[in-house]
């Protein structure tokens, strides 16, 4: 487990090196570049820890007939669905991390850097990081099987992929497409708001935080500042006023 996280936290940090040159924000401290390793190192893990314990249950017999073939037309449906699912799981569970007490002191590390780049995605806390991945792995588990479960954890891979890109040193704006996909820069207004009053919690659609009341959007430029710390600035949009610190 820990060769295969070294592998693929190198193959990302060459890649997001490369796009950081190449689309990086300029003026941005040096620190906004500097990678938190340990944590990523652990994240990764825990994940990978997780999707083992899950590939040790035993297989059972739940699945539909139409599932055995992989190329069907309900498995890739299903496949589809089961990703829009996941993501709106996810929003949930965002959310809890911030709004309960209990979980916060686990998720405020996530919080507490003062600059983004890709690795910040894997700044999180065992707690959260085995946790969140053990349950969404145990959900594709049981809609799917063990026979699907290498497909899926690919499929969702590329998830986690484009949580990096959201975390991202980069001012990348979607205009009017921000309301079906969630960019860097509409991310990273989540971690210029209130953590206890969070807004852009979705990791892919924003259509959740449209539909439960947690959208602000892009804004017109990419945040200040980051982290949790006490500050007087504001930032309005539609004539809607939030702190940020």
């Amino acid at each position: 487990m820990l060769l295969f996280a070294i592998i693929y936290y190198a193959v990302n940090g060459v890649f997001f090196s490369f796009f950081n040159f190449l689309f990086g924000i300029n003026g941005r401290k040096n620190s906004s570049k500097r990678v938190d390793f340990t944590k990523s190192m652990l994240t990764l893990m825990m994940w990978m820890l997780s999707f083992s314990l899950i590939s040790l249950l035993p297989e059972f017999g739940f699945q539909p007939a139409f599932l055995s073939d992989i190329y069907s037309f309900w498995t890739i449906a299903i496949i589809l669905i089961a990703f829009i699912l996941i993501d709106f799981l996810e929003y949930w569970i965002h959310l809890f991390f911030h709004k309960s007490p209990f979980l916060w002191k686990f998720h405020r590390v996530h919080h507490e850097s003062f600059e983004l780049n890709w690795s910040k995605a894997l700044r999180l806390s065992v707690v959260e990081s085995f946790g969140t991945s053990l349950f969404i792995n145990l959900f594709l588990f049981i809609l799917f099987g063990k026979e699907k479960l290498i497909l899926l954890v690919i499929l969702f891979g590329s998830k986690r992929f484009y949580g990096f890109f959201l975390h991202s040193n980069t001012d990348v704006a979607y205009g009017k497409a921000v309301l079906y996909f969630s960019s860097p820069r509409f991310h990273h207004w989540h971690h210029a708001t209130l953590t206890q009053n969070p807004l852009n919690l979705s990791t892919l659609f924003p259509i959740w935080d449209k539909i439960f009341g947690t959208y602000y959007g892009e804004g017109s430029e990419i945040p200040r500042i980051y982290g949790i710390r006490n500050s007087e600035d504001k930032l309005s949009q539609n004539g809607k006023t939030i702190q940020v610190i």
